[in-house]
Parts: structure tokens; sequence; C-alpha cells
């Protein structure tokens, strides 16, 4: 059976049931990104985060990856650098 002849509510409801699971999935991500953010610090959950999310590689698959990466990991190091200067924590990193 292909997506056109699945009927209607099927198709809505497997999209819902879809849409659910992605939303629960990165909010459970997004969490662990949080504890390991505030156990480890900002910089040790960024590294992480560019690892998992494959940040990286897929920046690079652009024309002009290598400048998008570069941006990325700059607002890292600046975002390290303000928390450890002036000893922010989240909120005040985040304002």
């Amino acid at each position: 059976m292909s997506p056109q002849s699945t009927p209607r509510p099927v198709r809505e409801c497997s999209l819902r049931r879809a849409k659910i699971t992605w939303g629960a999935n990165h909010c459970f991500q997004f969490h662990e990104y949080l504890d390991l953010w505030v156990q480890r610090g900002f910089f040790r959950m960024f590294r992480h985060w560019l690892q998992r999310e494959g940040v990286r590689q897929r920046l690079l698959a652009f024309p002009d990856g290598e400048r998008r990466l570069t941006n990325v990991l700059h607002l890292g190091e600046v975002l390290h650098q303000a928390e450890t200067e002036r000893r922010l924590g989240i909120s005040g990193l985040l304002k």
C-alpha cells in the first residue's frame, strides 16, 4: 500500500506519532546536554554536542562549510571565555 493509497486519517495519525516521537527524542537529548552543562560546564557540553550531532561533518558538506564550522567553533570559544572570565552560569551565559 503506497502512502497515497493509505486513508487520510491513518496517514495523519502516523505523522502525528512520528512528530511526537521526534519531539520526545530531541527533548531527551536536550536534557542530556543541560545535565552535562550543569555538571561539567559549557565547553564540555559544547564539544559533546559537536560530536554527537555530527556538526563538523554536516557543516563541511556545504560549499562554505569551513567558514560555517569556523564560525560555530569561534562562538563556542567566545561563550566559554565569557563563562570562565565572568563566572557566568547557564542563565547568565544565555542572556
